[in-house]
């Protein structure tokens, strides 16, 4: 499917949905293809895959009253 530039910045949201479904469209720029919108092929994300990717240095010893300082400033009695 072809689309002229304008047309694909008022209608982007109904070419992602072509896209997705496994159209191909695409986008002129004064009667010349410029660019090309395909369905992007993501593998599934798997439970767990993230484990060890962040890494917690040191301990968080503050009270409550600290944190609720550091969020909001200092409180008044």
């Amino acid at each position: 499917m072809t689309f002229s530039l304008h047309e694909a910045k008022a209608r982007l949201s109904h070419l992602i949905t072509l896209a997705e479904a496994g159209e191909t469209v695409e986008i002129t720029r004064h009667g010349k293809v410029v660019a090309l919108l395909t369905g992007a092929e993501l593998e599934p994300r798997r439970p767990g895959s993230g484990v060890g990717t962040v890494e917690y240095i040191g301990e968080f010893e503050f009270t409550e009253a600290e944190i609720d300082e550091m969020f909001y400033g200092e409180i008044e009695p």
